[in-house]
């Protein structure tokens, strides 16, 4: 248990643009943590429906909050960033929701962890009625796994961090429009530890008009334009010696010993329920 004197401050953030629809949901999953020390932060990019209503109700419990125009969805969070005083930090998009009980756990783990920087579990997909149709598993991951996919097998709203990580890699890079915050990850799995616990810390919400959903389509341009940049910007030889490394593993692992690979660079982490299994939560 953590002890009364030990709240360690943890800093949320909330990047939002006309989400409405679901901002409050996120706001509620945030005030109500049995935790007794959070700074919430909103960013809000001027949005033209009512977003701005719905966050003036719960000013009064908010740290700060602004409503103006930015420069995209990392620039938000990096205002943010500029604004944090607590140890430990994370971002909660305006679509996203965390699980009662979400921020003391990871302070707990934090804690018994100081070796640490980043600290990530699994969440619940869910769709636009707060259904569950499937669960982002996390799995232990490292610097060349991460460079072999370009793809997140770290559930970002599961994802914590220590405050500290900043100064040494910087902010969210503004240039990646979808996978920004797998070049962060790849960026903190390059020179610090991470640990991933097996607790399913909230619900990320998948439906055809989120920036997620719309990054699933394979034909998306910018997505692919995204992962370029990330093999560019880390070193692309080195990715084309871990990928291949990857495959003649796996390869020796499903034909020789007959196991198959936990790593899969194609399939990702995300599991989709079948019709008759939608209506079951994962959580732990």
């Amino acid at each position: 248990m953590i002890n009364q004197m030990e709240y360690p401050k943890v800093s949320v953030i909330t990047p939002s643009l006309n989400q409405g629809q679901f901002i409050e949901r996120t706001i509620l999953s945030v005030l109500e943590q049995d935790y007794p020390n959070i700074e919430y932060i909103v960013i809000d990019g001027g949005s033209t429906d009512n977003t701005v209503d719905i966050i003036r109700n719960y000013e009064n419990n908010l740290a700060y909050w602004v409503s103006e125009p930015d420069k995209g969805h990392a620039n938000a969070l990096n205002k943010g960033l500029k604004l944090i005083t607590g140890e430990i930090w994370a971002f909660l998009n305006s679509d996203d929701t965390y699980k009662p009980g979400t921020i003391k756990t990871v302070v707990k783990h934090f804690m018994e962890h100081p070796e640490v920087a980043l600290i990530y579990g699994d969440c619940d997909i869910v769709d636009e009625n707060d259904k569950i149709i499937g669960i982002f598993e996390g799995v232990p991951t490292s610097y060349r796994k991460m460079l072999c996919t370009t793809c997140a097998c770290i559930p970002q709203p599961a994802a914590f961090f220590r405050k500290s990580l900043i100064k040494d890699i910087g902010y969210f890079s503004e240039s990646i429009y979808f996978s920004f915050d797998t070049d962060f990850f790849i960026r903190i799995l390059k020179a610090h530890k991470a640990l991933y616990t097996p607790v399913n810390y909230a619900t990320f919400r998948m439906y055809s008009q989120s920036k997620s959903g719309i990054d699933r389509q394979s034909q998306n341009p910018k997505s692919r334009t995204d992962r370029v940049m990330i093999l560019k910007k880390h070193g692309i030889q080195y990715v084309v010696y871990y990928y291949l490394r990857y495959r003649i593993l796996s390869w020796i692992k499903r034909h020789v010993i007959g196991k198959k690979p936990l790593f899969r660079p194609t399939k990702g982490f995300m599991r989709y329920f079948e019709p008759d299994e939608s209506s079951k939560s994962c959580s732990q």
